[in-house]
């Protein structure tokens, strides 16, 4: 995720802090994954341990790929791979208020290049756009 959609750091790495002082409406997040998270339990069975700090989970959940690697081809011919994943900020700890309002809390599709390591970060509606697109083009390269 980039810097505009990636939660920064905490203040403090725990949501119960004693010495930090709640005067300054500072907000404490007890880290919960998202659903499809693979970072830890990456068994795929759901094992999700709440509560982890982002030092030891990642400033991220992702899931497993959601589809077999897509052959593409770039401008100048050469092969390319396409992934497709899910991918949303994790938070647990006190953020400043005012920070954590502006992170986007709907998990995103990342469209992922293998080799360019180019990442596209899109919401659902975008994403159901986009395979509608795809879906149209394809038909009319077929009906040609």
């Amino acid at each position: 995720m980039t810097a505009a959609t990636t939660p920064n750091r905490p203040l403090f790495p725990e949501p119960i802090d004693p010495t930090y002082p709640t005067a300054g409406g500072a907000g404490a997040i007890y880290g919960i994954h998202a659903a499809f998270c693979m970072i830890d339990g990456a068994d795929g069975n759901g094992h999700r341990h709440p509560g982890q700090s982002v030092e030891i989970h990642g400033l991220t959940c992702e899931s497993a790929s959601t589809c077999a690697p897509i052959a593409a081809l770039l401008r100048d011919g050469r092969p390319e791979r396409l992934y497709c994943d899910l991918v949303a900020p994790y938070f647990h700890g006190v953020y400043d208020p005012a920070e954590a309002a502006i992170w986007p809390r709907n998990p995103l599709v990342r469209i992922t290049a293998d080799d360019d390591g180019l990442e596209f970060f899109i919401s659902s509606s975008a994403a159901r756009s986009l395979a509608a697109a795809l879906i149209h083009a394809a038909d009319r390269i077929e009906l040609s």
